[in-house]
């Protein structure tokens, strides 16, 4: 929780990702705080019960805008007055005060804020597919170039020189298995497998490099 709590520290010192955060805890808070208030708790009292809903930084403006209340201002100008709300949201504020549905209202202010994050939220994820996209088409092509370097780097198992008059009669399995094998591994470790296992070539002769 510590950790968690340093690192949303330093995301909302961050304009974009602050601002975002900041809707979505007043969603939270507006949801919580709507709800009290339908249910008849007066809305200085739902406000002190629902504040730990609110980050660190948004409880001093909070406490502010409470004083503003005791001292008789509309729950609009003391929420605008503080920053604890946003244009629209205030509109709102204003139509519940005139028609006495404040916590109908704060709901849907909360439903507001909601469809404002998955806005911000899809809007994120189609400017970091492409991205994300590239990333991945870019490392995938390092890799398949790093085998075909590898597989040039590696010198090509020959099978052993026929003599003068020899018949060459090597399994042609075998010669498909090692064509693949020198793509992957060390040559000298091929021919030492394959002459360990006695699989020698068809003329009987052991298996060199060349």
């Amino acid at each position: 929780p510590a950790v968690k709590a340093r690192v949303l520290s330093q995301l909302r010192l961050i304009p974009a990702i602050g601002s975002r955060l900041q809707v979505f805890d007043l969603a939270r808070f507006y949801r919580t705080l709507g709800m009290l208030v339908k249910g008849g708790i007066p809305i200085v009292a739902a406000i002190e019960m629902v504040s730990g809903i609110l980050p660190l930084s948004l409880r001093g403006p909070l406490q502010a805008a409470v004083r503003d209340l005791r001292e008789g201002k509309p729950v609009s100008q003391a929420m605008e007055s503080h920053g604890l709300t946003t244009p629209v949201a205030h509109r709102m504020l204003r139509v519940g005060e005139r028609t006495g549905q404040m916590g109908e209202m704060m709901e849907r202010i909360a439903v507001f804020y909601d469809e404002d994050i998955a806005r911000a939220l899809d809007w994120v994820t189609k400017l970091i597919e492409p991205a994300l996209m590239a990333a991945i088409g870019l490392i995938i092509g390092t890799i398949v170039l790093l085998i075909h370097w590898m597989g040039d780097a590696h010198i090509k198992l020959l099978l052993p020189r026929r003599r003068r008059g020899q018949r060459n009669s090597t399994s042609p399995d075998i010669v498909a298995a090692v064509r693949q094998l020198v793509l992957i591994v060390n040559d000298d470790l091929i021919a030492g497998m394959l002459n360990r296992n006695k699989l020698t070539t068809g003329n009987g002769n052991r298996w060199t490099r060349e």
